[in-house]
């Protein structure tokens, strides 16, 4: 509940202080715990960094404690590396909780391609639990 009411004020505040500069992304990521699914909201930089909160868990979406959901929520910032063109290639780190108790960062790099002005798809490669994961992912930006 706590995360909802959270996302809600963070989401109405970036909305009224700076709306072109947000954007909001859904992704499945493919890890050692299994296929994750998760959402977000980020705040866009002048100078294109990202910041912003996200959940990402199996089975539901939910904050539910449970053996086989393993939530993972928290923080994350992406750093612009390179673009050209239409596509961009990002540096994030993710930091947050994993079953309400453990504290993780997690490294990626993402590349995105901005097919549209509102729609972007994702592709990103990172480590989870000490090995690979794959995610993909679509970005929505509403202003």
């Amino acid at each position: 509940m706590k995360t909802i009411l959270l996302t809600a004020l963070l989401l109405l505040t970036l909305v009224r202080v700076n709306a072109q500069h947000f954007e909001a992304q859904s992704y499945v990521q493919e890890t050692a715990l299994g296929l994750q699914k998760g959402y977000g909201v980020r705040y866009i930089s002048p100078w294109r960094m990202k910041f912003g909160i996200f959940l990402q868990s199996n089975n539901n979406l939910s904050l539910e404690e449970g053996v086989s959901n393993y939530p993972f929520t928290g923080i994350e910032v992406s750093y612009p590396i390179s673009s050209c063109g239409k596509i961009s290639m990002y540096g994030n780190v993710k930091g947050g909780l994993v079953n309400h108790q453990f504290f993780a960062i997690t490294p990626e790099i993402e590349t995105v391609w901005n097919f549209s002005r509102f729609v972007s798809l994702g592709i990103g490669t990172g480590v989870r639990v000490r090995e690979a994961a794959i995610s993909g992912k679509i970005i929505i930006k509403p202003f």
